[in-house]
């Protein structure tokens, strides 16, 4: 399988009013240059800008907003880079990200389901690490 991919971008308001995204502007060593994005080809100051991940989530397109501080993007990349390597290499993921996922799509949950569910978890995975079937 193709390896999925995430792309960081930036959305800027430009100065006709409309709002764009586009592609940030990278420093030498790799690292974000915060604030600016690529328009046009020229790096322009956008200190109002706010960064977004694109990737593939069940076959859509999905952006997600991961705010404006340019060193809370790249570890939201690199999160998002590693979360999602597993599914291009066809293994099952079990993270903690599917399961917030799934919680977040239901009802709210009481702190006590939550508490339950939680020990149910944890004797499940203690269990199949030591040996044991339940």
């Amino acid at each position: 399988m193709k390896a999925r991919k995430v792309r960081l971008s930036i959305r800027v308001r430009l100065g006709d009013g409309r709002s764009v995204f586009a592609d940030p502007v990278w420093n030498r060593n790799r690292t974000l240059r915060a604030g600016y994005a690529l328009i046009d080809g020229v790096p322009e100051n956008h200190p109002e800008g706010c960064y977004y991940l694109r990737f593939l989530q069940r076959n859509k397109r999905v952006r997600q907003a991961v705010g404006q501080d340019a060193d809370a993007a790249m570890v939201a990349l690199h999160n998002m880079e590693q979360d999602l390597q597993p599914i291009s290499l066809g293994r099952i993921t079990t993270g903690v990200s599917v399961i917030a996922e799934e919680r977040s799509a239901s009802a709210p949950v009481s702190l006590g389901q939550a508490i339950q569910t939680y020990l149910e978890e944890v004797r499940q995975f203690l269990a199949v690490r030591n040996g044991q079937s339940l």
